[in-house]
Parts: structure tokens; sequence; C-alpha cells
């Protein structure tokens, strides 16, 4: 069967299909999610318990051999490894790869829910929770300014509402701050004196700030609900509740409390530089496009100046979307350049003709890539990029084939263009796809790379089968209609007789090319006699030269890693206090390596966040746990290298024994950590 002859006899239905592939093409890749990572699943699931005050052995004991039993049981649970503190049990769940998570995730939890049954009755409920890589926080946003944190804070916190209402955004977490709260100090000698308790107070003001469902009424011919509306909207007024009446004389609140509308205690502190700030947590929902979503945020919140009060300075920091554009513009680059590159060669060795044709396969191959990448679903990340990168050289061999294949049956064998590019693909279409199926079929084994590396890299031969597979395309239908409308011989050689000047220079740059070309050969031709001379001399210098490698490599490799370290543009230093300690000295202990930072000068910015783990690690918030985000200038203006810095900024810290002290730098692929401990 010859594919490409229906294509040629109906010319305008490939050509409306040239248009579709360049409209859908480019709509597609602008609608792809940049990421820079893929969207893996990571089978762990965590079940934390807080215990206030109970001992690690007695957690051991009573909460985390508990929840072990039960959890054992399920399916497909390869590893259970757990840790038992003061006030704290967690339990890592680590299940087989191909596991459906969110199943996993409800059996653990229905189990730890019948696992609680038999722990102690005052125990706080256990979160379960599972990792999820594409909802950490992708930008903060800082607030700061002489408004006092109050002030703040309830811009941060109408800013919070605002952004979570742009499309794909999971979550904004405003960290730091004051927070408004009525607090009613009771005194306890006048509640003894009155003969009261801690629940009448309670339950009386509880009573009286709610809002009652009053029936309904009916008026003519409508029906109204009526509602009688009885929450506080004056604190003051709590104090003027009746709590009891003894022998006809009231007891108020203010009897036996103070009434106080004043800020609640803090669990969090935020600082920028060193000033009291205000911090959004910008978290994504899976799927969805960083760039855009950290566009629009920047647009929201520019469009809201003429509303922020003047004085007010808004930062942005761990903007996760200036990194993806500036990878996603150099790979770009990468392929821009690399595609000039091919049709440098292809025009030296094929001529200005077949050389366009051939290259017009790469354009076409990706576009028709972007859309089938945008209807699975895979999203715009590194992996993605990269297996763009390598299949630029390849995805042109079989249109190479193709197409010089048609312009030799019109130069040796005389053929018209439409019969030669009918019969052209038809001799070479099985050797091309044959070629193009052994390609593919070396990079194939990679999708059924176990564990999660086989998640993170499967995005790479998916990539590269979809990429030869729309280039078989190109080469069998489309390259064909194209070379029966532009290649013709006989015209080609009426115009060199024209001596057009231009066309004579690409004439005259081909054959120079060709020349250089037959002297390669010529020199190539004069070795292999050599070699067949000197068969044994031949092999016995290969193998020496496989020994020389072997050795060369053993002396002077610098061993293997995972994933290559490049220079970081963040890294975190992880504060982590004894449990138990409180905000104002974890805060103190803070302030310390704060003020050690100005001293390198190739720190643009830090920022601090005291009673809450953020950064590259899953985080969470307690009151001994703090986290400095340090963010570097751009390479091309840093002073010396990022990994200097981190190491001095190690040595300036050294001294701080009170706290178990990391410093990790910004991830360059998957979970990757540098720390230290003091």
């Amino acid at each position: 069967m010859n594919i490409s002859k229906p294509a040629i006899d109906n010319k305008v239905t490939v050509y409306i299909l040239m248009a579709l592939i360049i409209i859908v093409g480019i709509q597609s890749y602008n609608s792809i999610p940049k990421e820079s990572a893929p969207s893996i699943t990571l089978p762990f699931i965590f079940v934390t318990t807080p215990y206030i005050g109970v001992s690690p052995q007695d957690m051991e004991n009573l909460v985390t051999q508990e929840i072990e039993k039960e959890v054992k049981g399920i399916k497909d649970v390869k590893k259970i490894t757990s840790i038992s503190q003061e006030s704290f049990s967690f339990v890592n769940i680590e299940f087989t790869p191909d596991v459906n998570i969110d199943d996993a995730l409800q059996k653990v939890r229905d189990k730890v829910a019948v696992a609680k049954t038999k722990m102690p009755q005052d125990i706080e409920e256990p979160v379960v929770s599972e990792i999820n890589l594409s909802e950490q926080p992708m930008l903060y946003v800082n607030l700061s300014g002489n408004f006092g944190l109050a002030t703040l804070k309830d811009i941060a916190d109408n800013l919070s509402d605002d952004v979570e209402a742009i499309p794909g955004v999971l979550a904004a977490d405003v960290k730091g701050g004051l927070e408004r709260e009525v607090k009613i100090n009771v005194d306890a000698h006048r509640l003894k004196y009155y003969g009261l308790s801690f629940d009448d107070i309670i339950g009386k003001i509880g009573l009286e700030n709610r809002s009652i469902p009053g029936g309904s009424v009916d008026i003519g011919n409508q029906n109204y609900l009526i509602r009688v509306p009885g929450e506080f909207d004056d604190p003051a007024k709590i104090s003027d509740i009746v709590v009891k009446s003894e022998m006809g004389q009231p007891i108020y609140v203010r009897d036996v409390a103070q009434v106080i509308y004043g800020y609640k205690e803090r669990t969090t502190m935020s600082r920028e530089n060193g000033r009291e700030a205000v911090t959004l947590v910008i978290k994504k929902r899976s799927g969805e496009n960083i760039i855009r979503i950290s566009d629009e945020i920047k647009s929201l919140i520019k469009s809201k100046e003429s509303q922020i009060p003047k004085g007010l300075t808004i930062s942005y920091t761990g903007d996760e979307s200036k990194s993806i554009k500036n990878t996603v513009h150099e790979l770009e680059n990468g392929i821009i350049t690399g595609f000039l590159l091919v049709c440098i060669i292809l025009l030296a060795s094929m001529g200005l003709k077949n050389a366009f044709l051939v290259a017009t396969s790469i354009p076409f191959s990706f576009l028709i890539s972007f859309i089938v990448l945008n209807a699975l679903g895979i999203t715009m990340n590194i992996v993605v990029l990269f297996g763009l990168i390598l299949v630029l050289g390849i995805i042109v061999d079989d249109a190479i084939v193709v197409v010089e294949n048609i312009y030799r049956l019109q130069e040796s064998e005389g053929y018209n263009p439409h019969d030669a590019a009918i019969e052209g693909p038809r001799e070479v279409q099985v050797p091309v796809t044959i070629a193009t199926f052994t390609i593919i079929s070396s990079f194939a084994p990679l999708l059924f790379f176990p564990g999660i590396v086989g998640e993170f890299m499967k995005y790479l031969p998916i990539t590269l089968i979809i990429c030869l597979f729309s280039s078989l395309f190109v080469a069998l239908v489309i390259n064909p209609v194209l070379a029966s409308q532009f290649i013709d011989f006989k015209k080609d050689r009426d115009k060199l007789e024209k001596k057009n000047k231009w066309y004579n220079f690409i004439t005259r740059f081909h054959l120079w090319f060709d020349n250089l070309f037959a002297r390669v050969v010529k020199a190539y031709e004069k070795t292999i006699r050599f070699c067949l001379r000197h068969r044994k001399l031949t092999i016995l210098g290969t193998v020496a030269f496989l020994i020389l490698v072997f050795f060369l490599y053993g002396k002077f490799n610098n061993g293997v890693e995972f994933f290559p370290s490049v220079e970081p543009r963040q890294a975190y230093i992880n504060l982590n206090m004894p449990v138990g300690t409180n905000l104002d000295k974890s805060n103190e202990v803070s302030k310390v390596i704060e003020e050690k930072l100005p001293a390198f000068k190739d720190i643009e910015f830090f920022l601090t966040n005291v009673g809450s783990e953020i950064g590259e690690g899953f985080g969470s918030d307690a009151s001994n746990k703090s986290t400095i985000t340090l963010s570097f200038y751009d390479k091309v203006d840093r002073s010396k290298s990022s990994f200097e810095t981190i190491e001095d900024i190690r040595e300036a810290v050294s001294g701080i024994t009170t706290a178990d002290l990391r410093i990790i730098k910004q991830q360059g692929g998957p979970s990757y950590r540098t720390s230290c401990k003091y």
C-alpha cells in the first residue's frame, strides 16, 4: 500500500490539514501548562498524631503501635516507618509505586479511625495526608510597611480572597501579622464568691451569641422567613450579659471577668530583610499553568495599587514561574539553534529546495506532538523539553530519505514531479518505517522503568515516541505533497542556465560542500582500506583503546549522582528548636541568624517565617520551627558561586548550638538536599 498516493491525489485536503496543524498546534503549545518538573505521585502517606504532654515512650505504646497494627494489613503497603517523640507521633506508610494513591489514602483513613477507638479518649484527631509536589508553594507575596501588623494582616486577608478566586489557585495562606480576638479574662476568686463555674460563663455567652430562626409569617400574598439576629457586633456588649440572678440581683459578666477586644496569640511571624511583614503563601492546583497563574496574580495586585495605602511595599519571593520561564526560554533557544544548524547542514548537503522541504518536517512534527501532548494532559516541563531537543536531529531522518529519493527519481530516472512524489515514498516507506520503529524500540523500555524515578522519567520516552510517529506521518504524507509542488529538476536546471545570482550562490555553496564531503569520504576510504590490510593490528588497537578508556575513567571520573548539581537561585535555612519551644524563643534565634546575613552581598533578600517550615520541605506549622528563605541575585550579577555563598553562611552560623539547623539548596530535580546539623 502506497500511503503517499491518496495524499498527493487530494492535495487540497492535505493543505487544509497543514493549516489546521499549524493553528491547533500553536494553540496547544500556548495552552499546555508549564512546570519545572513533571507532576508525579509519590506513594507515601503520613499519619501525624499530637497528644500534648505525653512522653515518647507512652506515645509509642498508646498511639504509634496502635496505628501500625491497623495499617500494616492494607494491600500494597511496602514499608512502614515511625517516629515517636514528646507529644507527637509520626507514621510514614510507603506503598508500591503502582498503587492508586486516592484509594490508599481512603483505606489508611479508615484504618486510623479504627485505631483511634483504641487510643486514649483525650487524644487529638490524627491527620492523614499525602505528598503532592505540584501543590507546594509556587509564589510568596510579602507585604511590609509602617502600618502595624494588624493592618497588614487585614490587607493580606482581603488580598488572599481575591487571589484564591483566580482559576487554578489552590490556596493563598496568610503567614504572620496580628489577628483580632475577643478575650474574656475570668477572675477565679470572684467566680468562687458568686458560686459560678467556667462552664456557666461559656454556656451563657454561647447562648446569647447566636442567630435564631423565627419561622415564617404570611403578609398578603407573600410568605416571609423570620430570623432573630443575636450575634454580637460590639464586644463591649458581652460585659452586659447576665450570667445568673440571686435574690433578684443580676450577676453580669463584667462582675466576674474582664472583656478585652485584643489580638490573638501569634502562631507565626514573618519578616523581609529583618522588617516585619505579612506573607501570602500561594499554592496552585495540580496540572495548572504556573506561568499563567503567576502573571494573573501580579496583574491583580497591580490593578489594586490605587486601593493599597501609600507606603506599602509588596515584593515577590520564591517565584517558580520565573525559573520556569528561564528554563523554557533557554530550552526553546536550544531548539531554535539546533533547528538552524540542522537547516545549514541540510542546505549544504541537499540544496536549497530539498533542505527547505526537509526542514519543514521539524515544525510540523513538533506541532503535531504539541497537539497530542496537550490531549494526553502532559505538561510542558524540563523532561519534555529535553526530549524535544534530543529528538531534534532524529525527526528529519525520515524526511531526508523520502525527499532525496523523490529528487533522485527526477534526476536519474526522468520521472515527472507528480510521479516521482508517488513512487519515491513507495520505494522507501518500508525501510523508513522500520528505521523509525527501531529508534522507538530503543526508548520504549524506559516506559517500564520502576519506582518514583520511572514515574519521573517516563515523559522522556513518551515525548520521543510521539515526535517520531509525528515525523513519520509528515515524511509520508506532507513532504510528498510539498515535493510534488516544489521539486522540479528540469525547471531547476533551466534556472541554473539563466545564471540567477542568488541561486548560483546557493548552488556554488552546495558544490563546495559536496567537494569537501568527497574529500572526507576519500580519507575515510583510505582508513578503511588500511584497517582491512592490517586486521589483527586494528583489533588489538581497538581492545587496547577500550582498556585505556576504562583505566582513564576509573582514574579521573568524578563519581555518579542521580541529578546534576546546578547553582541554586534560592536556599533555605530551616531551624528546629526542641519540641515545646515557644514562638518568642524561636524568633530570638532566628534574629541571631538574620543579623549575619546582610554581610553576604550576593543575597538579594531574605524572608523569615517563624513558627512555620516552608520551602523545599513538605512543611508544617509549629512554634519550634522556623524557615529563612534566601534569594540570590541572578547568576550574572553574583560576585561568586551561590555554592560558595551557602558554604560561607554555613560557617557563619556554625556557632549556633541551640537549634537543629539545616541549610537546604533549591531543588534541581527530584528531591535533593544538602544539610548540616550543629
